[in-house]
């Protein structure tokens, strides 16, 4: 999986979904891999940082202009990846559900 995601191009944001707690040993490998910041919400933050993960709370931020962004599970979806692209500076995003990939390629249109 974290191989994978080393092979996007630099122009794609990268999306993985999170339940409240979980997933955070994956999105540190892919954060590694892509050598990049993790978005994540303030609330999210705290709780990482409750974790002792100081490898992960070192790479977030709350800028969404991060390659890689932590949501929640049900925000892998065709219309929030679309939402989350229009406001990036990335031409195309990947959402990852942990359990599966699932690939939502959505370009920027003009």
């Amino acid at each position: 999986i974290v191989g994978e995601a080393a092979g996007f191009s630099p122009d794609t944001l990268v999306v993985c979904g999170s339940y409240t707690i979980g997933k955070e040993r994956l999105v540190e490998a892919i954060a590694a891999k892509l050598d990049c910041k993790v978005c994540v919400t303030a609330p999210k933050m705290k709780l990482i940082q409750h974790q002792n993960n100081e490898g992960l709370y070192a790479r977030l931020v709350t800028d969404v202009s991060a390659r890689l962004h932590m949501v929640p599970m049900r925000d892998i979806n065709t219309d929030s990846l679309s939402e989350l692209l229009a406001r990036s500076k990335y031409t195309r995003v990947v959402g990852k559900i942990p359990t599966r990939w699932a690939y939502q390629l959505v370009g920027k249109s003009g």
